[in-house]
């Protein structure tokens, strides 16, 4: 099985104006997106209501912003995050260090 994190802001969330709270997870995209995967997929949802890439900070220091769940940790062990990582570093931010 192939898993998926969905990491964002609170679109990804799923956050409803109307009511304050969450759509279900089937009206939430990351719950559209797997059920078009299909089974041979696990998606987790990583949003964060107010998480945003414009408040400065967050591009020299990423790991302060990143909130993640047990399910997300598991599935951002080794080599994926470190691909996860170089892809956010290659996306014109500035570097870790």
């Amino acid at each position: 099985m192939r898993t998926i994190v969905c990491f964002g802001d609170s679109n990804t969330h799923g956050y409803d104006s109307r009511t304050g709270g969450r759509f279900d997870r089937e009206t939430r995209w990351p719950g559209h997106l797997a059920k078009l995967l299909g089974e041979g997929y696990s998606v987790i949802e990583e949003g964060l209501s107010g998480r945003t890439t414009v408040i400065p900070g967050v591009e020299m220091y990423p790991y302060d912003y990143m909130h993640l769940s047990p399910d997300a940790h598991r599935a951002l062990a080794g080599e994926l995050a470190k691909r996860i990582l170089t892809r956010y570093n290659d996306s014109g931010t500035r570097p870790f260090s």
